[in-house]
């Protein structure tokens, strides 16, 4: 009886906002087969600021090597990031990312994702509430990367963990693999990366089919000399062309006989699916303003009617002293918005240790 507490529909709802709001196409997720989907959020504000998707943005927040472990950088050396990301429906997020050196090692960054579905009522198929549950997954990471001449290369190695009910659980193993180039002259840089390439170390139950949420990221980002903009190009799911979801409930036309065929999208809708574009004011080294656009999820979470702002998101960063404090306001749909909340502290400044 216990198995059937699984197809709780308050749980199965959050598991597909969840899905849907990532930015993927999440119909397969009601089947069982994708899980780890909460590897795909950003881990900080500052790339949620500017489309939630970038592989090449080169700054001294440590939380991008989420997103590229060929980012990470001396310049992160004992950099903490913390972010709260209240999500929809009770849903929580929340990301940890640390940089330091190690002896003999070199440098090295430790992530912590986590998140909670909030409380879930479990009930019997007959519909008999048996009590609540708190379905919730985690991460934990190790990124290294290693700088030749104008590129680097770097590697994530994560453990993640989900456990819906005590009896249900599971296990995976995954790997981020990314590559990035710095222009000599100009500030530019491009970055490549194969995220979540792995498989279950324990399945939810005997002879489950599970997959990773893998995905292969191409981005660049360029700040023209002289102006206070930086300009990010993101091209995610290059895995595959085609990641429209064509409703035949919504896409039907009829033809000049009486007929009615499926409207498919043009080659070019098609492939604008796949970008992320994102622009910062640098007004000051102390205060930055971001905004961005993912067409993917305002194509896929729009309205038949009005897409409004779905797929746009803006924010900025002030630091005061020490504390780089961020916030960004991420629409996924016309009915509203979820928040990002950043902090940033080196801990040498903190505590008067010297970078080494």
């Amino acid at each position: 009886m216990k198995q059937l507490t699984l197809f709780s529909a308050s749980f199965w709802s959050k598991v597909l906002v969840l899905s849907l709001f990532s930015g993927v196409s999440g119909f397969a997720q009601i089947g069982g087969k994708d899980a780890f989907q909460f590897l795909q959020l950003p881990a900080s504000a500052h790339v949620a600021g500017i489309g939630s998707e970038n592989v090449s943005v080169r700054d001294r927040s440590v939380g991008t090597v989420w997103q590229n472990p060929a980012l990470l950088s001396d310049t992160m050396n004992h950099d903490l990031m913390m972010t709260v990301h209240p999500y929809y429906a009770g849903v929580f997020h929340s990301h940890l990312q640390y940089a330091t050196k190690i002896k003999n090692s070199g440098l090295w960054s430790f992530g912590l994702a986590y998140f909670n579905y909030g409380k879930i009522d479990q009930t019997l198929p007959n519909g008999t509430s048996v009590g609540t549950y708190n379905p919730n997954e985690f991460a934990v990471s190790a990124t290294k990367s290693h700088t030749i001449g104008l590129f680097s290369i770097g590697g994530t190695l994560k453990l993640a963990a989900s456990q819906i009910t005590s009896d249900y659980n599971a296990a995976a193993l995954l790997v981020d693999a990314g590559g990035s180039f710095k222009h000599p002259k100009q500030d530019w840089t491009v970055g490549l990366v194969v995220k979540n390439i792995g498989f279950p170390l324990k399945n939810y139950y005997k002879d489950a089919d599970i997959t990773m949420p893998f995905d292969v990221q191409l981005g660049t980002t360029f700040k023209p000399a002289h102006l206070p903009l930086r300009i990010s190009v993101t091209a995610q799911k290059l895995y595959q062309f085609d990641i429209s979801y064509n409703d035949p409930a919504l896409n039907k036309q009829v033809t000049f006989d009486g007929s009615a065929e499926i409207k498919e999208e043009s080659v070019l809708s098609k492939g604008f699916r796949h970008m992320v574009i994102g622009a910062e004011l640098l007004l000051s080294k102390n205060f930055h303003f971001r905004v961005g656009y993912n067409s993917l999820i305002r194509r896929d979470l729009r309205l038949q009617t009005k897409a409004g702002v779905a797929g746009i998101s803006w924010g900025f960063m002030l630091r005061v002293k020490r504390f780089e404090f961020s916030f960004t306001r991420a629409y996924y749909h016309v009915a509203g918005g979820t928040n990002y909340i950043g902090l940033v502290v080196n801990t040498s400044d903190l505590f008067g240790r010297k970078n080494k």
